[in-house]
């Protein structure tokens, strides 16, 4: 009788864990958009240039204009991720995902805004200095009081704070609202 309790128990707790896996997977898709393709240049190896196996530097932003012609895209982004860390007076958060994207980057991510506004094709154009945070990274730099219109400094260059985003919580265990956006150019 032990033996089909502790059965029966296991089988509920297993099915239980996978169907919460499924369903942050899941998620984690549907924040990336159902009709998202990501392109990057080269092969895919485990033995890449990149981080991730992928070889880097091999696409230029002429291409994003291609891509933007095809039949049935809607739309295409320039996106550069990097890792680094983000200062402010005496504080800093290292670790922190560094993104350069171009102004239409909150539509197709799906990304909101809490305080302030995101970068326009001006400011992308220009090449202007500011980044949109995420609410772990301004909790952890600023705490409660405001970041609009405070310079950060990120891999050794000052940004100001034009925005802070809503946040999007944990996946997988990485902490995606440890992030900052800005002009990729």
């Amino acid at each position: 009788m032990l033996g089909i309790i502790i059965g029966v128990g296991t089988v509920i707790i297993l099915t239980s864990l996978v169907g919460g896996l499924e369903k942050q997977i899941r998620a984690t898709f549907e924040s990336l958009g159902t009709n998202s393709l990501f392109v990057f240049a080269g092969s895919v190896d485990s033995s890449g240039g990149g981080p991730t196996g992928v070889p880097v530097n091999k696409l230029t932003y002429g291409m994003v204009s291609e891509i933007k012609i095809i039949t049935g895209v809607k739309d295409a982004s320039a996106h550069i991720e990097l890792s680094g860390s983000a200062t402010y007076a005496d504080k800093e958060v290292k670790g922190v995902s560094v993104n350069g994207v171009d102004a239409n980057f909150p539509a197709m991510y799906n990304i909101n805004l809490t305080a302030g506004r995101f970068i326009t094709r001006g400011e992308v154009s220009g090449g202007k200095m500011v980044v949109i945070i995420r609410p772990s990274l301004k909790d952890k730099l600023f705490g409660t009081s405001s970041a609009l219109g405070k310079e950060i400094k990120i891999k050794d260059k000052r940004f100001t704070v034009i925005g802070v985003t809503e946040a999007k919580g944990s996946s997988f265990g990485q902490d995606m609202d440890k992030s900052a956006y800005f002009p990729y150019t």
